[in-house]
């Protein structure tokens, strides 16, 4: 319970992605829709897997606002036997801090340090990042905030309405395969827009019980327009400060009060390999048949990567070497014919409180 509390923490219970396209499809969501779960089968929540669940964690135990400080990261949580979940409801979630490597047999790939050197060299140190509290709201259109001495980030809370606004320049998506490893993403100029249910900071939305079915063992499926979490009021849904940037979709299920926006290099993606699907995410994310129709992957010849292509030229100029991105890093804004190295993210998000443990937690060896 976050009412009054010292320490507010929160756990994302579902997570829609909007962008980039490859995100979006049913086959995605439906995996991270299980990644966002517990393995609660006293709930019927048999698809619970764990692995993707944004954590928040808000020290306001100074007096001074601006003193506070947030953490922001993901939970080391995924199903194996080492970590019952009956243990994590009565004990908490776990921040986790860990190192990723991808394991693929592909040529050695590094972006050009003269021409992306925000590119950080691999392994990638994924761990959560400390955001300070600000004491105004703040305009991302009027370009980057400066950031406390100290900070990763910033956030706004108004403990009246229950709407909190966060800022971080850089971080990592953590999306476990298992408890032994998984995908770390650099994301890059993340705002979230977060609209509580009301000041306690407990509910950011609801379970919509009427969506659940129980020959699909109290689940929706994969319905991305009628999910089993969303709005405290659909009507009312999502509410003003998180509509998407294009207003789509525009109210109702399949929308919530939690909105998060980034953008992902091109060079960064081509560095992540999911094992899963088989691919880098370079190919993925704008969806592998329009990767294969743009010549960026083939099967036959190089494989489901990027770096393989025979137009594929980091350093080149204007990103002529690169796949077409719908967004522009170096502006942060959408892309244009001579910048387009990145792809834009957007999601929605739903969560509740829960406990979550000082300090961090590693993967399981």
């Amino acid at each position: 319970d976050n009412t009054s509390a010292s320490r507010v923490q929160i756990r994302q219970t579902w997570n829609r992605s909007l962008k980039p396209l490859g995100n979006a499809e049913d086959i995605v969501y439906g995996t991270l829709k299980g990644r966002a779960q517990l393995d609660l089968r006293q709930c019927n929540m048999v698809n619970g897997s764990g692995g993707y669940m944004q954590l928040f964690d808000w020290d306001r135990s100074n007096s001074t606002e601006t003193e506070q400080t947030m953490r922001v990261g993901y939970a080391s949580y995924a199903k194996n036997a080492a970590y019952p979940v009956a243990d994590v409801v009565r004990d908490g979630l776990c921040m986790l801090d860990w190192s990723y490597q991808p394991r693929v047999n592909l040529p050695a790939f590094t972006p050009p340090a003269d021409r992306w050197p925000q590119a950080l060299a691999q392994p990638w140190s994924v761990k959560p990042i400390t955001v300070k509290r600000v004491a105004e709201d703040f305009d991302l259109t009027a370009g980057k905030p400066t950031l406390p001495e100290g900070s990763e980030g910033i956030f706004y809370a108004n403990e009246t309405t229950g709407w909190m606004h966060v800022y971080f320049p850089n971080s990592y998506v953590s999306v476990l395969d298992s408890a032994k490893g998984g995908l770390a993403i650099p994301i890059r100029e993340v705002e979230q827009r977060l609209q509580f249910n009301d000041g306690s900071f407990n509910c950011l939305g609801r379970f919509r019980a009427e969506a659940l079915q129980e020959q699909t063992q109290c689940d929706s499926a994969n319905n991305q327009t009628n999910p089993q979490w969303g709005c405290k009021d659909d009507a009312a849904c999502p509410p003003p400060n998180v509509k998407t940037a294009d207003s789509s979709p525009d109210t109702g299920p399949g929308t919530a009060p939690g909105l998060t926006r980034g953008y992902f290099l091109i060079v960064d993606l081509e560095r992540v390999y999911s094992s899963t699907l088989g691919s880098t995410l370079c190919i993925s994310y704008p969806r592998e048949s329009v990767s294969q129709a743009e010549g960026w992957s083939n099967t036959a010849l190089w494989g489901k990567n990027c770096r393989g292509a025979p137009a594929w030229d980091p350093a080149a100029e204007n990103d002529t070497g690169l796949p077409r991105g719908d967004w522009c890093s170096r502006t942060n804004s959408p892309a244009t014919a001579t910048c387009h190295d990145a792809y834009f993210s957007e999601s929605y998000s739903t969560g509740q409180a829960f406990k979550i443990k000082d300090g961090t937690c590693g993967l399981l060896p």
